[in-house]
């Protein structure tokens, strides 16, 4: 998809889930908005509610929903948090968000596919990364690449879809780590810039390009997401995303 200046792309997803989970939501954020698209896969409608978790200090907990006919779609949080949703919401319209979103209600059980579109309208910077089946999720998720040189950094969000865990993060390369609790479909967002780690007692390495790991305690379910963003000169889309792994 090319959209305001930026390109979008994601994958075809080879089976859905009745609950998709969406560990990265950002609204009215340096320009950011988010728009979810999920996909009925079923055979019959199915009133399907998304709820939204935020992050402390970040926005208050809503949800949105709609009536989806069988093979069509339902648009999601960025009208709820923007302008122009038919959807019913309990969400407020320009709040300063940022959280995840999970699936909590689907009338006919039906299966869904979703898809996340994260457009910069200040910027042009735009990405994707598809919905999650919370049955993927480990008590572990790796990320490859996370970074803070050349004009690049990375910001990450990782997703417990598990009961209540301490959940302990760290950077390969280095010794720092740091730990936080997640209660079940709760989020936390790290920005690696100027060294930022998560732990506000610890920075990274000037120039840091190396990689992340999140481990949960017994319970605990991960899923993850990671946005690198180029913010040097003359780049017009510098925004990409990937998907956590899970080990």
């Amino acid at each position: 998809q090319v959209f305001s200046g930026g390109l979008l792309a994601y994958n075809g997803f080879p089976e859905g889930g009745t609950n998709p989970v969406f560990p990265l939501v950002t609204n009215n954020v340096y320009g950011i908005m988010t728009g979810i698209q999920i996909q009925n896969q079923g055979t019959s409608s199915s009133t399907v509610r998304v709820s939204y978790s935020a992050n402390p200090g970040t926005g208050t907990d809503c949800y949105e929903e709609t009536s989806i006919p069988a093979g069509g779609a339902g648009t999601y949080s960025i009208g709820a948090f923007g302008s122009g949703t038919t959807n019913t919401t309990t969400c407020t319209s320009g709040e300063y968000w940022i959280g995840s979103a999970s699936v909590t209600s689907n009338g006919a059980g039906v299966n869904l596919v979703g898809i996340v579109n994260q457009t910069n309208f200040s910027s042009s910077g735009s990405s994707a990364y598809g919905a999650f089946n919370p049955s993927a999720a480990t008590d572990t998720v790796v990320m490859p690449l996370l970074m803070d040189a050349y004009g690049i950094w990375t910001g990450w969000s990782v997703m417990n879809v598990g009961s209540s865990a301490s959940v302990t993060c760290s950077y390969g390369g280095t010794s720092i780590s740091f730990s936080t609790t997640l209660g079940t479909n709760e989020a936390m967002d790290v920005q690696n810039i100027n060294g930022g780690t998560g732990d506000p007692g610890q920075t990274l390495p000037s120039g840091y390009i190396g990689s992340g790991t999140c481990t949960a305690a017994s319970g605990g379910e991960l899923l993850g997401v990671v946005n690198q963003a180029n913010t040097n000169a003359g780049v017009t889309d510098g925004t990409l995303t990937y998907e956590s792994v899970n080990n």
